[in-house]
């Protein structure tokens, strides 16, 4: 468990991450207490707040993002390199949610919208590292969080990085 920043191959760096679940350290940031991480290493990312209140959101929620646009940069550039991805625990949890073969080569000949944003969305997940926002003190009921969250998302609509998996 440490604090510190996330790296990838491409050389991009995310905003530093108050607290990361990793499975090893790429390099200690000389005096301080904060590390860099390769993003294949991070398992989990969580963002700590004092108090989570819709500006916390806010705050808290293009953070979690730069993870995964780290994440998308490093799969990218290895697919580029021919490097290919076991996807098989998201085909399976496809198939067990809609009943039918994922969308992919091979697969599902004709999927709507919907299985192509599921399907996606299940292999991002599976890929990205987990995310959450924590709070020490915050809305009363998980009701009032869920209501801040769906207008923050809706102030947002259409904008890119808010879609289903982000």
């Amino acid at each position: 468990v440490v604090t510190g920043f996330i790296v990838n191959t491409v050389g991009s760096v995310s905003p530093q991450i108050d607290c990361m679940i990793v499975k090893s350290i790429s390099e200690h940031i000389p005096h301080t207490d904060s590390v860099k991480c390769h993003i294949d290493e991070v398992l989990a990312v969580i963002e700590v707040k004092k108090t989570l209140y819709g500006q916390d959101i806010e705050d808290a929620f293009p953070n979690l993002r730069s993870v995964l646009e780290l994440q998308d940069e490093e799969v990218q550039s290895a697919a580029a390199q021919g490097t290919r991805f076991n996807i098989r625990p998201a085909l399976r949890t496809f198939s067990q949610l809609t009943g039918k073969t994922a969308p992919y080569k091979g697969g599902n000949a004709d999927p709507t919208i919907h299985e192509q944003l599921l399907y996606h969305s299940l292999v991002v997940e599976q890929l990205s590292p987990v995310r959450i926002a924590f709070g020490y003190d915050g809305f009363k009921s998980e009701h009032r969080l869920r209501k801040s969250f769906i207008g923050y998302l809706k102030e947002n609509v259409r904008k890119k990085g808010f879609g289903p998996s982000s």
